[in-house]
């Protein structure tokens, strides 16, 4: 199966190697793409997860979730940011009641990764701008497709990816494009509150949205990396995906569910997109499924 940036299965996985040489570590510990249904059995307090200090980065790609920061504060993690935090700390994440959440992360550790992450936190605080598609997030999806490819991930290589993913994420956030307006973010609501209704188009979120169409996918892509349309066809294999991997429903009604009327058609978009069959992918139930841990 061709694991595709937007339609990845849900999974995540630990990192274990000899680390050999003492400084300028950027080591990876933990890395993955996760979905989350479940309030209570998603909530996270960062107070005592770790013996050492370790950072955490977790970017939203689909639904939403929540943070508390260090002073006590309630944030949103919608599409497009992200939450850095060192562990442990007086922080936490959770998943909101009737919500759900797809995101990637990485937990990393090591002198030189630490020193980067503490001087992103002091200068940029712990609620970052990681576009889906972007280069950043793309880079965290890349190290976890490296690691579960690979049952012994060479060492030197995490280290250098790990590195170029903290260095790019600095220079993306020197940028003015710094957060993507609360215009874009109401219209990736809008795709997954009407994901099951096929007469949502482009327009439609250009209105959500209060811009013209033309301006609308503009600014859409600047700050997502997408078109419009992209996102609203990916946000339904991704939905797709999910439902062939965790119920029972024939493939009709799944097709309904994501907003096709016509099954074929759907077939023949979730192949083209996610590389295999609807019916291949259920017969797989791919996906580790491995409860997020930090062992320190």
């Amino acid at each position: 199966m061709r694991t595709d940036l937007n339609v990845l299965p849900a999974s995540e996985v630990g990192v274990s190697y000899v680390r050999s040489w003492s400084g300028h570590r950027c080591d990876l510990l933990s890395c993955g793409v996760r979905e989350v249904t479940d309030a209570d059995g998603y909530a996270f307090e960062n107070r005592g997860r770790s013996r050492q200090p370790l950072f955490l980065c977790k970017a939203t790609l689909a639904g939403e979730g929540r943070f508390r920061d260090d002073a006590g504060r309630t944030h949103a993690l919608p599409p497009g940011t992200a939450m850095l935090v060192e562990l442990p700390s007086p922080t936490a994440y959770w998943l909101p009641h009737g919500g759900w959440w797809r995101f990637t992360y990485l937990i990393v550790h090591g002198d030189a990764v630490n020193a980067h992450c503490r001087d992103l936190l002091r200068e940029h605080g712990h609620l970052l701008s990681i576009p889906p598609g972007g280069l950043v997030s793309d880079l965290m999806i890349s190290l976890y497709k490296q690691v579960i490819r690979s049952p012994q991930p060479d060492e030197l290589t995490l280290n250098i990816e790990v590195h170029r993913w903290a260095l790019e994420l600095r220079r993306s956030l020197e940028r003015p494009t710094a957060v993507a307006p609360a215009a874009v973010a109401e219209s990736l609501r809008v795709i997954e509150q009407r994901l099951d209704d096929p007469a949502l188009g482009v327009d439609d979120l250009a209105d959500a949205a209060g811009y013209s169409r033309f301006h609308f996918t503009r600014l859409f892509k600047q700050h997502t990396g997408a078109s419009p349309y992209q996102a609203l066809l990916r946000a339904r294999m991704r939905r797709a995906l999910r439902l062939l991997t965790t119920t029972d429903w024939p493939v009709k009604r799944i097709s309904a569910a994501v907003g096709f009327k016509d099954v074929s058609w759907f077939c023949s978009v979730f192949k083209q997109q996610v590389g295999q069959t609807a019916t291949g992918i259920r017969r797989q139930r791919a996906g580790l499924n491995v409860d997020e841990m930090v062992v320190g």
